[in-house]
């Protein structure tokens, strides 16, 4: 097994190959909010695994998969918008609950500042 890691838009990204079969191979992402978070027993914020006909395809596709989903997450958290593919009702994006949280939060302080 194969291992790299690097540190991509604030995350500490490990990305694992191994053979799986004949010319077949599976590129495991795990992603961690720092160094320290990954050699801790915090577990990762995120896991994806990619497959692949050589080593290096699936160590690419792993790493782009985690790269993505780091870019989704950094985007999402400046935006308080994520993009859901499960909505039918015309709009792709809704308020994340962090967010909603946030605002629920801010209309107690405001009904307090006004009593």
């Amino acid at each position: 097994m194969s291992k790299r890691s690097y540190l991509y838009s604030g995350y500490y990204i490990e990305v694992a190959v191994q053979e799986v079969g004949v010319k077949h191979f599976e590129g495991t992402a795990a992603i961690f909010g720092s160094p320290e978070s990954a050699r801790s027993s915090q577990g990762p914020v995120h896991r994806c695994a990619r497959m692949g006909r050589t080593r290096e395809e699936a160590y690419r596709a792993a790493a782009a998969s985690a790269e993505s989903w780091a870019r989704g997450s950094r985007e999402e958290g400046l935006t308080g918008m994520k993009q859901s593919p499960k909505s039918a009702t015309g709009t792709a994006w809704e308020r994340t609950p962090w967010l909603a949280m946030q605002g629920g939060v801010e209309a107690l302080r405001r009904a307090e500042d006004e009593e």
